[in-house]
């Protein structure tokens, strides 16, 4: 029980990290001046999403 938690979390962990790389590659493609459509599309990440992430920039 205890490793089935342990793999669960390791798993969320690893979700995360992968989210917060194409939250990373989206933010460096906005300062590259490429379109939030195409980067929506490329990274899998919303439109209102990425313009969250372009406010904060």
């Amino acid at each position: 029980m205890f490793a089935e938690a342990l793999k669960k979390r390791d798993q969320e962990l690893l979700k995360q990290g992968k989210i917060e790389g194409m939250k990373t590659a989206a933010l460096n493609m906005l300062y590259e001046g490429m379109d939030i459509n195409k980067i929506s599309k490329i990274t899998g990440i919303t439109i209102g999403e990425i313009r969250k992430l372009k406010m904060k920039k």
